[in-house]
């Protein structure tokens, strides 16, 4: 309903994983941020209960008022732990941005904000999630995950550099990578692409990555 909004239940791409979609140009190729190169947190995938694909969920999401929309969601499974989400979302002229929260019984939270920016063919995405884990022996495990893209469309072809860390406690070990990608849309429903990442765990030498496909 226009006036009320919608209401969605069964398995779905919820807020938290919809929002980092949206300023990532390389979602679903190798180099997307939530991928292999850890540029964004896990949160972002997985066709699971709590998953950023969740099953056994029910959504709402607000109608527009003025460019923006709340989000909530709920996670039927007991095994779960019902995990629970909400966020809003702004969308207006060349601008979005959003904040996004995600929680379970076991005290694990996920708490996000970011947007992004489109001005003559450039687009600037960042967004910065932050985690809190209390369920190792009551300690709680922190990290903080950093997200950025800066994107340049010319005409059917564009150019993208991703860069992504991760830092935090305890067992968390740091993370730090990037991505440069070349695109070029060759269909409504094709879109060719080919790049190079390079990601550095702790003390580890940078391992590298390359490839091109169609997606």
């Amino acid at each position: 309903s226009k006036s009320l909004g919608s209401v969605t239940a069964g398995t779905i791409s919820i807020g938290y994983k919809r929002t980092g979609k949206s300023i990532d140009p390389n979602f679903t190729t190798p180099f997307e941020g939530r991928g292999g190169l850890g540029m964004m947190s896990g949160q972002h995938g997985g066709t699971k209960d709590g998953g950023g694909r969740s099953t056994n969920t029910v959504e709402y999401v607000s109608p527009s008022i003025s460019g923006a929309k709340v989000n909530a969601h709920y996670n039927l499974a007991e095994a779960a732990a019902n995990n629970i989400g909400a966020g809003l979302t702004y969308s207006g002229g060349p601008a979005k941005a959003f904040v996004q929260y995600m929680g379970a019984a076991e005290d694990k939270t996920f708490t996000k904000f970011g947007g992004a920016f489109s001005m003559s063919g450039a687009t600037v995405g960042v967004q910065y999630e932050m985690y809190a884990d209390a369920t190792t022996g009551g300690d709680v495990n922190d990290y903080g995950h950093m997200f950025l893209n800066v994107a340049y469309a010319m005409g059917a072809s564009s150019v993208n550099v991703s860069y992504g860390s991760k830092s935090g406690e305890s067992a968390v070990t740091d993370v730090s990578a990037w991505a440069a990608v070349v695109q070029h849309k060759a269909s409504k429903k094709a879109t060719i692409y080919a790049g190079f990442g390079s990601q550095t765990v702790g003390d580890l030498d940078a391992e590298s990555m390359y490839g091109a496909g169609m997606k």
